[in-house]
């Protein structure tokens, strides 16, 4: 489940297929795109080009595609007798250098088909593509590719690009070129193809399964091909989820900067406005301690004068008298919020009880004697028992 897993996000959706072949003597570049939707491949394109820079028109940069090449520069043999590869190499190219060359081959019961192409051209082709920006991840040579069509097809002829094949109990038995230029559509497994494309989709069967029909020399080549698109295609992915995980984790840090900003242009705004308030409290309260001061230079003077004047009442005071109340400045009116507090300045207000009228008279008599004393006046006279008799004072200073 892992290595399929690992292989759909390798290679995506998309597999692309593409034919390098000769077709009355012109080159033809044939191109075939499947997409993978669900657990089925839809055609997606198939196109014809005359040239390798028309693929820019119908295929995205970085598409891994797998490379047929079947045209001039390939050949082809076919030798009697089911043999291994690079036996029937020797005996169909006697003469040949296997180190410069690539082979390919199919066998059946009776018959080998070898295909072979310079190793430098291919790789000159490979790298073009590369130039192109297209990832080749593995080739065929000739029409041998066609051998993964086989146990799907029904048919006793498949036409290719530039070859008519002969089929017999689904195994390939004849390969027979030809220039005459034709059309031919086929139904493959639900999918529609033409004579130009039907290589393509067996191209990417090839691959796409990892199914080996034919043998190869250049085993070690498509294997080398393959792995570094991964590596490729690994770094590419890992680049695209390194760069989108720095965007979430600075789109994460913005919305948490954007919210501490805002966060902390409450707090400044809060601490302006307490800063405001704290002036001006500040300033009250420099002010209430400026009055303050000044209340209490005041009235320690007077407090100490009071002091005294209450004092020389007390001393005065006979016997016969008895003081329920000295009140210093008295209030005229109830106070209230936020009114001046009227009281009578200067004034001391005496109540008290007497036990006898003419030492009361002797004791006002001594007071309006003192120089601090400026009138006094009885405000209330003869309530009370007859032993004794309520009075009330008020004593007005002269400072």
């Amino acid at each position: 489940m892992s290595k399929k897993w690992f292989k759909n996000i390798i290679h995506g959706k998309l597999f692309c297929a593409i034919e390098h072949t000769n077709v009355q003597q012109k080159l033809q570049i044939n191109f075939l795109l499947l997409k993978k939707q669900k657990r089925e491949f839809v055609v997606e394109k198939k196109e014809i080009c005359l040239e390798l820079n028309d693929l820019f028109k119908f295929l995205k940069k970085k598409q891994h595609l797998f490379l047929i090449v079947n045209n001039e520069q390939v050949l082809t043999k076919s030798i009697n007798g089911k043999l291994e590869s690079q036996k029937a190499v020797h005996i169909a190219f006697p003469n040949l250098n296997s180190s410069d060359f690539y082979y390919e081959s199919y066998s059946n019961e009776s018959n080998t088909f070898v295909s072979i192409c310079r190793k430098i051209y291919i790789d000159e082709l490979i790298k073009n593509h590369e130039k192109l920006q297209y990832n080749v991840i593995d080739f065929s040579l000739g029409n041998l590719v066609s051998a993964h069509l086989l146990p799907y097809l029904n048919e006793d002829k498949l036409q290719t690009s530039n070859a008519v094949l002969s089929i017999k109990n689904k195994v390939l038995t004849n390969i027979n070129k030809t220039e005459a230029g034709f059309q031919k559509v086929y139904t493959i497994n639900d999918l529609e193809v033409n004579n130009n494309t039907v290589l393509g989709l067996a191209g990417i069967l090839s691959y796409y399964t990892g199914q080996t029909i034919t043998q190869k020399s250049f085993t070690d080549k498509s294997y080398e091909l393959h792995n570094r698109f991964t590596q490729i295609r690994i770094f590419d992915l890992g680049l695209k989820a390194g760069l989108s995980f720095i965007f979430i984790l600075l789109l994460f840090n913005f919305l948490i900067f954007s919210n501490y900003r805002d966060k902390i242009n409450s707090i400044n705004s809060e601490i302006e406005v307490n800063e405001s308030y704290k002036g001006n409290l500040l300033s009250l309260k420099e002010e209430v301690v400026k009055k303050k001061k000044i209340i209490d230079e005041i009235t320690s003077s007077e407090t100490s004068k009071v002091s005294l004047y209450l004092d020389k009442i007390g001393a005065s005071t006979p016997n016969t008298i008895l003081l329920t109340q000295l009140n210093y400045q008295p209030l005229t009116k109830n106070i209230k919020k936020e009114k001046e507090i009227p009281y009578q300045q200067q004034q001391i207000l005496i109540k008290g009880k007497s036990a006898n009228g003419e030492t009361f008279s002797t004791w006002i008599s001594s007071l309006e004697q003192e120089n601090w004393i400026k009138t006094i006046t009885l405000v209330n006279y003869g309530t009370g028992k007859k032993t004794t008799t309520k009075f009330q004072l008020k004593i007005t200073l002269s400072e």
